[in-house]
């Protein structure tokens, strides 16, 4: 089994319809020095408001797993350089880059689907670091016994306002502007990805969530349920259910998803998916597809 446990889980809240997507990854690489284990996480939340969220996300969630998955498969054994930070968020930049594209021409393809869009964080770990890539207002965080630090900053209006000094964290939940972002993919003109690293250390968990968690659950409420499974209170699968039934509660007018990575150090001789292997004959196949895409 891999080092590096994930669990997720989403629920379509009071809403009508699921418009969150999530994936997961992990790859072994054997021929680095004692293998490298490569995850990657990500979750998308596809634009409330506008039509055909759901297939913004999960076209964008295919798109980005495909070309990081890709990136790493194919990498050769005299790659040095493959976990300078860099380069890793080159890649995942350029893997934002592609979903964006990709989902343009999905629109230009199909004029019904004119303005659909979603927010994306992907996230990788690799050589004891996290590297973090997104557009958008979904979050990740890193969380240990003692912490929760978020990784990333949304791109919406009422963070521009917050930033400039003009709204307080207290009233931003209830600014009748708190869902309006400013960069997804989908977005036409002006796409920019923003990105982020750390260091991780053994034990630590990595949490993507979409705003319908944030929107009722403060970063003290999100660590202490995580404090609580690091007590062992509850097994690792439970802790993103948990969260995600603490937010109906509390009163989420959004879908819910949370992501949890738990690191650890030591990796194991394989690799998986959430929907089984990857060959890397499947990876430049699919790598290929979308330079296609982009270029058509």
């Amino acid at each position: 089994m891999c080092a590096t446990r994930i669990a997720a889980a989403t629920d379509r809240g009071p809403r009508d319809n699921l418009e969150d997507a999530f994936a997961a990854s992990t790859l072994f690489l054997p021929f680095r020095e004692g293998g490298q284990e490569i995850t990657t996480c990500l979750g998308l939340d596809g634009v409330g408001g506008q039509r055909h969220g759901e297939v913004a996300s999960a076209h964008g969630s295919d798109c980005i797993i495909s070309s990081i998955m890709a990136s790493f498969a194919l990498a050769r054994p005299s790659d040095d350089d493959l976990f300078v930070p860099d380069r890793v968020l080159s890649v995942i930049e350029f893997s934002l880059e592609c979903a964006n594209e990709s989902v343009l021409q999905q629109i230009k393809l199909n004029p019904k689907l004119e303005g659909m869009s979603t927010t994306a964080v992907c996230a990788v770990i690799a050589g004891g670091k996290l590297f973090v890539g997104w557009v958008g207002d979904s979050a990740c965080f890193v969380c240990n016994h003692n912490q929760i630090r978020k990784i990333t900053h949304d791109h919406s209006e009422v963070q521009r306002l917050i930033d400039a000094g003009l709204l307080s964290e207290k009233n931003a939940k209830s600014h009748p502007l708190s869902h309006v972002i400013t960069r997804f993919i989908g977005q036409p003109r002006g796409f920019c990805p923003e990105t982020n690293t750390c260091r991780l250390f053994d034990g630590d968990i990595v949490l993507i969530c979409t705003d319908g968690l944030m929107d009722v659950l403060t970063d003290k409420e999100i660590l202490e349920h995580v404090q609580l499974f690091q007590e062992g209170r509850f097994s690792f699968d439970e802790l993103p259910k948990r969260l995600i039934r603490r937010a109906l509660e509390a009163g989420t007018r959004d879908n819910v998803t949370v992501l949890c990575c738990e690191y650890h150090a030591e990796p194991q001789s394989f690799s998986r998916t959430l929907t089984g292997a990857y060959p890397a004959a499947a990876a430049k196949a699919i790598q290929d597809f979308h330079k296609e895409a982009i270029n058509a």
